[in-house]
């Protein structure tokens, strides 16, 4: 956004800068960063091409993330993230385009101020009112330009190639498209998680970020309209665009249980029982088709469920609180299930 309206002769070096900014952060371990980070990799790439900086597309690690992120199966997630372009660094700096302008559009982390805020604002009511706020020096600047220096610069940007001989010995390309799963959905373990009862949307949005990392094949809610409230967004990170979430309302679950059983999955509920088996002792495994069913928060799985289930799990405790918080326990399942089809 600055950097294409810089002086051409600095251009080449600020780009340069956003680059060696941007790739590392293709990696970065928050989900948020690496999608945001990927996506900007997309038009540096594509800017460094316009401008004609070949020392940048030659670089053998921007070159090699760029062709990850186009043979990624989530190109088409990347390419339709926030658009920089969207956001003119000079002809949008108004006070209308930054708090309620196109570019903000899209996040739901976003509160955009509408711009009927800023109707009758005149744009000649002096400078602290004005709708436009002036951008660097423009022609109207009374302004002795001639007194200003521009500082000297080659416009020649160097990298070290020291270890590009490196890259290109590497198997895999050097990027992450989503955290990395322990399981593997074409075979091993394949979990389905019934979450149908919950209506917290912390709870659900925390267990949807769960989900995703272990590598849930589908996630059941009762109403896909809650992954569009804050509550859900504030704690999913956006684990719900890489997780299978259906709708089964609660009035559905009995029989949502019984198709899944005829398809050769095990309905497990996550409940303390006088017959549930303690995680982690003895002899039990989950099978290789699971499905975990997680009760209300406040009073678990109902008795009519109960009787639709294989199994009944629960999590040893030493302490003396009955339970704990349905996504924490869901976690902790989880991690069980994994853990021991990891283990073989």
């Amino acid at each position: 956004m600055v950097s294409r309206n810089l002086a051409p002769h600095l251009r080449e070096e600020y780009f340069t800068e956003l680059m060696y900014t941007a790739v590392p952060l293709t990696s970065n371990t928050k989900v948020v960063v690496r999608h945001q980070a990927i996506a900007m990799q997309l038009e540096l790439w594509e800017d460094a091409g316009r401008f004609g900086f070949s020392v940048l597309t030659e670089n053998p690690l921007f070159d090699r993330v760029h062709r990850a992120v186009m043979t990624s199966s989530y190109y088409k997630e990347f390419k339709n993230a926030k658009d920089f372009r969207t956001f003119d660094g000079v002809g949008n700096y108004t006070l209308t385009a930054i708090f309620s302008g196109t570019y903000l559009k899209g996040g739901d982390e976003i509160e955009v101020i509408p711009a009927s805020a800023f109707e009758g604002l005149p744009e000649d009511a002096g400078e602290n009112r004005r709708r436009r706020v002036p951008l660097g020096i423009t022609a109207a600047t009374t302004l002795d330009t001639a007194a200003i220096e521009t500082p000297e610069h080659s416009g020649k940007v160097e990298y070290n190639r020291h270890d590009a001989g490196q890259l290109e010995t590497l198997s895999s390309a050097p990027i992450q498209t989503k955290a990395t799963a322990p399981t593997s959905q074409d075979g091993g373990l394949s979990l389905i998680v019934c979450a149908s009862l919950l209506e917290n949307g912390f709870n659900l949005g925390g267990l949807s970020r769960v989900s995703e990392i272990m590598g849930v094949k589908t996630l059941t809610l009762h109403s896909k309209a809650i992954t569009k409230t804050s509550e859900f967004t504030s704690v999913s990170v956006h684990s719900e665009s890489w997780l299978d979430i259906i709708e089964v309302p609660i009035p559905t679950i009995t029989v949502y249980l019984r198709e899944k059983r005829s398809e050769g999955y095990t309905a497990i509920g996550v409940e303390q029982t006088d017959r549930s088996v303690i995680l982690g002792q003895g002899e039990w495994r989950f099978p290789p088709k699971t499905l975990l069913l997680l009760g209300t928060e406040k009073f678990g799985i109902p008795a009519e469920l109960l009787g639709e289930l294989d199994w009944c799990v629960e999590i040893p405790q030493k302490g003396i609180t009955r339970s704990m918080n349905v996504q924490t326990a869901a976690a902790v399942v989880l991690y069980e299930a994994v853990r021991q089809e990891t283990a073989k």
